[in-house]
């Protein structure tokens, strides 16, 4: 998997170089965000001063964990660059299960870690980073599920679930998520699928 590994690093490099460079701010709903995620650390709670559910919870949530370590626009970039990262790793894995083949996965992964729109876009407070990886991780799982496991596809469920309370229009996906089930995951046997 060299040429995976290459394909991956330069991703992250190409990403950590552009927010160097553009060192975005959180503005409307990202600061909104990153907020949430600072009410969480500083006052336990989703909102402050009174509880919000206009927001999804799963982003705040995330950017928390990054928040305990430093609030800084730059740094929480660097989530998001690091998301960005590592949903190339899932396009590769989810290609390697749905082509059978090193070269079309890695074709893949290559065109989504230098599509100019996704490393642009990378160092922002999103919640499309966060979803993606979830949803990838979803579609692993579900073509891991032709193993047999029961657990394989409840934890694709999950992810499915952990993918809706990021962006509330995945719930739409779910659709898509079980015809892929079907046609997508061509060489899993009929009951597995099930």
């Amino acid at each position: 998997h060299r040429a995976f590994i290459v394909v991956l690093v330069g991703a992250f490099v190409v990403r950590l170089a552009w927010l160097l460079v553009a060192q975005p701010t959180p503005v409307s709903d990202w600061h909104a965000y990153r907020q949430l995620a600072a009410d969480l650390i500083d006052h336990r709670q989703f909102g402050y001063p009174e509880r919000t559910s206009f927001y999804l919870p799963m982003h705040p949530f995330h950017l928390a964990v990054w928040t305990l370590i430093s609030r800084n626009a730059l740094w929480l970039g660097v989530s998001s660059v690091v998301l960005s990262t590592g949903t190339v790793a899932l396009v590769y894995a989810v290609g390697l299960r749905m082509f059978l083949s090193r070269w079309a996965a890695l074709i893949a992964a290559a065109l989504y870690a230098f599509l100019p729109i996704f490393v642009l876009f990378s160092p922002v407070l999103a919640t499309e980073h966060l979803f993606v990886a979830f949803m990838l991780s979803s579609m692993l799982l579900i073509l891991r599920s032709g193993e047999g496991s029961t657990a394989v596809g409840v934890l694709a469920g999950v992810f499915a679930a952990l993918a809706i309370l990021t962006r509330g229009e995945a719930v739409f996906y779910v659709p898509a998520l079980l015809l892929f089930v079907w046609m997508g995951s061509g060489h899993i046997a009929t009951r597995s699928r099930i």
